[in-house]
C-alpha cells in the first residue's frame, strides 16, 4: 500500500522496491524535541536528509542534532518503506 496520498506526505521518490525518500510534516509528538531526542537511525532506520523550516522555504541539509522541531516544518527522510509508514501513521 502506497502512503504517498496521506495529507502529511508532500513528496515521494521510490528509490527501490522497498526503500524510499519522503518529504513529510513533521509528526506532532516530535515539535519541541531535538534531532538527538528524536533518534530516527535508532527507532525507525531511517535518516533525515535535510529540514525545511516553516519561516523558510528552503532545504537545509546541515542538520544540528540541538534542532528543535517546530510546527510547520517539513523534513525529507529516506529509509525503508515499511519503517517510514510507522512515523507517517
Amino acid at each position: 500500500a502506497n502512503i504517498y496520498g496521506r495529507d502529511s506526505v508532500f513528496d515521494c521518490i521510490e528509490l527501490m522496491e522497498n526503500h524510499a525518500i519522503y518529504e513529510i510534516a513533521v509528526p506532532e509528538g516530535w515539535v519541541g524535541k531535538s534531532v538527538r531526542e528524536v533518534n530516527v537511525r535508532a527507532h525507525y532506520g531511517a535518516n533525515i536528509l535535510g529540514i525545511k523550516q516553516s519561516a523558510n522555504a528552503s532545504l537545509d541539509p546541515n542538520i544540528s542534532p540541538e534542532y528543535l522541531f517546530k510546527d510547520g516544518d517539513t523534513i525529507m527522510i529516506m529509509g525503508e518503506t515499511s519503517r517510514l509508514k510507522k512515523i507517517i501513521k
